[in-house]
């Protein structure tokens, strides 16, 4: 009696094929981790462009002078480099009449303030005019390249502000503590006030 062969089964190679593409196809429908997809293209943080060490901020000097009556050029403006500041300047701040720097009369040409000038007639009283003389505008106008940014700043406050000493730095802080130190200087004026607004 014959023998007969065993016939051994043997997969077939097409018969895993199938089973290959559809791991093929998970894997390539796997999500990518974050980051590894070349189309991505990652945008770099912007850091904003500053001339001042640190990124300090230069105060507006007539908020230096009387931050209590110029409170709203800390809060609203960000003054980083000296053409800020001689551009806010000129812009926000109102000017001055012409007027006769005795007696404080105004008048509508220089001609006529000149005129009343040398009969040297008026008298001397007190007088206040906000913002600037259109010859302390020409003068804020002029470069001055020789000096640094500090320098520079303090000459701005010099041509505003002739014979006031200067503050301590030109530089402003953050809100907080420009307002905390508004309150401390001014500590007695806002007692004051308290006082009258509590019946």
């Amino acid at each position: 009696m014959a023998r007969g062969k065993k016939h051994l089964h043997r997969p077939s190679k097409q018969g895993h094929e199938p089973h290959k593409r559809t791991q093929s196809r998970r894997d390539k429908e796997k999500p990518a981790d974050k980051g590894e997809d070349k189309n991505d293209k990652k945008i770099p943080m912007k850091r904003r462009k500053t001339n001042l060490e640190g990124g300090r901020l230069l105060a507006c000097p007539f908020f230096k002078f009387n931050p209590i009556r110029h409170m709203e050029c800390m809060l609203r403006n960000r003054l980083k480099d000296l053409p800020f500041v001689v551009q806010h300047v000129l812009r926000s701040h109102e000017l001055q009449p012409i007027h006769c720097l005795v007696c404080g009369e105004a008048f509508r040409s220089h001609d006529e303030c000149d005129s009343h000038t040398k009969t040297g007639s008026c008298e001397r009283r007190a007088f206040e005019y906000p913002g600037l003389t259109q010859d302390q505008q020409a003068e804020l106008r002029k470069p001055r390249r020789h000096l640094n940014e500090e320098q520079r700043w303090f000459a701005v406050w010099d041509i505003a502000f002739p014979g006031s000493p200067q503050p301590d730095s030109p530089y402003v802080g953050s809100e907080v503590e420009e307002i905390l130190g508004v309150c401390f200087t001014h500590h007695s004026l806002f007692a004051s006030l308290a006082d009258c607004l509590v019946p």
